[in-house]
């Protein structure tokens, strides 16, 4: 069963000074501007060439979806084929050319969060020591800067040339 949806991130439709906030939870009914995006070419979005993606933020309708809550957002996206935008294309400026004078104002974003007990203020950037209840349905633009170590065992049949700190005992 899927989690229930109370809150969504909102992020400013790019990278702006005039962006009034940077990526918040906002709760699902709130009234917020669409970018969709989408990897394929679909009549009607324009293309990033930098971000090999294509966005809008115009409704089925052709009209500009600039107040909608949550869920129309999503459907809006999801009837043109597409997706909502991460935070982090918006932040690069990926979905900037989708028009409808939302590069300076929140939009929804791809980002959902399970019911919280108590709704944060904002999204960090950066990882912090706990796992988040936060569910990216895509993956990021960015590969990650930090490599994760692998981990392998080795079972030799030849006796070690060292001895153990800790020998195993049968009996």
């Amino acid at each position: 069963q899927a989690p229930t949806v109370t809150y969504a991130v909102v992020a400013c439709g790019s990278a702006s000074s005039f962006c009034p906030s940077g990526p918040k939870l906002v709760p699902i009914d709130a009234l917020h501007g669409v970018r969709c995006c989408s990897e394929d070419a679909i009549d009607g979005f324009v293309y990033k060439m930098e971000c090999d993606l294509w966005s809008t933020s115009h409704d089925l309708e052709g009209q500009c979806a600039t107040s909608v809550p949550y869920y129309t957002a999503k459907a809006i996206c999801e009837g043109h084929g597409a997706r909502l935008c991460t935070s982090e294309e918006n932040a690069n400026n990926c979905s900037k050319p989708a028009e409808c004078q939302l590069n300076w104002k929140l939009v929804w974003t791809s980002s959902v969060m399970e019911s919280p007990s108590a709704m944060p203020s904002s999204i960090s950037e950066s990882p912090s020591a706990m796992p988040s209840s936060i569910i990216m349905y895509s993956p990021s633009a960015m590969p990650s800067s930090t490599p994760q170590p692998t981990f392998t065992t080795t079972i030799s049949l030849e006796p070690s040339q060292l001895p153990s700190q800790a020998p195993t005992v049968t009996y």
